[in-house]
């Protein structure tokens, strides 16, 4: 991860408790890469064309978070989503712990937020639905 951050300034993770995977992506000036893990190593790489970059610069990440836990809830054992965005060198880390379910069949007033859950459903990083 430390490496796409790095690289891109930029990579967003999931990950849960109930799987043996997670996902880690990023996006550069091509698009995005995808990255499948299991068990902490790589298996599986996809890069995807992005006409549409994300915009940093004007994203309220307390708005994101209250606006998650409200629609979502907290999930102390669970599911996890997060990201580290480098903005004017400086490294913007947030983790939220949020069920990956909800989080998908959101809209959310933060354009940034319905981006990346656009591009979670789109390229289909999280099939699973459980209970």
């Amino acid at each position: 991860m430390v490496n796409l951050l790095q690289k891109n300034g930029n990579v967003f993770y999931l990950s849960s408790t109930y799987a043996t995977f997670s996902r880690v992506w990023t996006y550069n000036v091509n698009g995005m890469e995808i990255y499948w893990l299991a068990k902490g190593k790589v298996y599986q790489k996809e890069t995807f064309s992005e006409k549409e970059l994300i915009q940093y610069a004007e994203v309220a990440f307390e708005d994101i978070e209250k606006e998650l836990y409200q629609k979502c809830g907290l999930e102390l054992d669970g599911d996890g989503f997060g990201f580290r965005i480098d903005i004017d060198g400086k490294i913007q880390k947030e983790d939220y712990a949020v069920d990956m379910n909800c989080l998908k069949e959101g809209t959310y007033q933060s354009e940034f937020l319905n981006k990346i859950v656009n591009d979670i459903k789109t390229c289909n990083m999280w099939k699973i639905n459980y209970q």
